[in-house]
């Protein structure tokens, strides 16, 4: 029994990788969550814009000079492949103005889009 040998790891190591594990997921998980934030705002400002886009494009077409009421809106979303609901699949709430810009009201909302006809 002389050469017989101990297999598998001593509770110190066990306890030093454990640790290891500990720190690397208390610095990773901030940053990702950081990252899954910048992400939804990025998200946020490509479909404001692509919605603003919608808008300026049905104006030019039809001659408008203003969006008129939601329905219109609706027309216009809808002729440039942007319904309702797949816009509201969206973490923003954004706000569509009569001259057809977009404002993000909110960035952890639920994707509605609303209109106003205040300048």
């Amino acid at each position: 029994m002389k050469g017989r040998r101990k297999k598998g790891f001593t509770l110190i190591e066990l306890i030093v990788v454990v640790a290891v594990l500990a720190l690397l997921a208390v610095v990773a998980v901030p940053m990702v969550a950081s990252w899954v934030d910048d992400a939804k705002n990025a998200e946020a400002a490509a479909n404001a814009r692509t919605i603003e886009l919608a808008m300026r494009a049905y104006m030019a077409k039809e001659g408008l000079e203003n969006i008129a009421n939601e329905t219109v809106m609706e027309t216009a979303l809808g002729e440039y492949g942007l319904p309702k609901d797949k816009i509201e699949d969206s973490s923003a709430d954004f706000q569509v103005k009569k001259d057809g810009s977009v404002t993000i009201i909110t960035e952890n909302g639920d994707g509605d889009i609303t209109f106003t006809d205040a300048d």
